[in-house]
This record gives C-alpha cells, structure tokens and sequence, in this order.
C-alpha cells in the first residue's frame, strides 16, 4: 500500500468576526490532523475525528492509499493570528 501526504498552508486572517469563524475552520483542522495521527497510529479518534478516521479508511480501502493529513504552514495576522497560534502548538504538542 503507498502513503501519500496531503499538506495544507493555513490562513487565518484578523477582525474578532472573522477571528470566531476561523475558529471553527482551525478545530476543524485540528481534527482532521488528529484523526490522521490515529488512523496511522492504529488508534481510535473520537467525536468528529471518528468520521475523519473513516474517511481516510474509506480512502485506503478503495485507492491503495494510505494518506496522511498535515497542516504544515499556520499563518495568521490580528485576532486570526492567535487562532493560528494555538492551532500550531496543538499539532506540534498532539494536545487540543
């Protein structure tokens, strides 16, 4: 089976509005890095990191694929800034 890597460059850009929007966006990005980690590790994701763990097990099984999800650049200005702050010590520490 291959293993493929699918890398995301993150954006979060500023304005409190905006700065709760990406909130959700970095969880959800968080999640599915996670997920990643435990559909390689062998281990259980809970919540909807299970469904993101499926996804890749749905993908492994039909294209030979083992895919790893990374966010690899977390970039953020103002109050998006500091959502990307915290995104980038969760995926660097695998804490929430």
């Amino acid at each position: 089976m291959r293993e493929k890597e699918l890398r995301f460059a993150l954006i979060c850009y500023g304005g409190i509005s905006l700065a709760v929007y990406m909130h959700g966006i970095t969880k959800e990005v968080w999640r599915l890095a996670a997920a990643s980690r435990a559909f390689h590790d062998g281990t259980a994701a809970t919540g909807s990191g299970a469904v993101y763990r499926e996804l890749l097990t749905a993908i492994a099984a039909r294209s030979n694929v083992r895919l790893r999800v990374l966010a690899d650049i977390v970039a953020g200005a103002s109050a998006g800034g500091i959502n990307g702050i915290f995104l980038a010590r969760a995926l660097a520490t695998g804490q929430s």
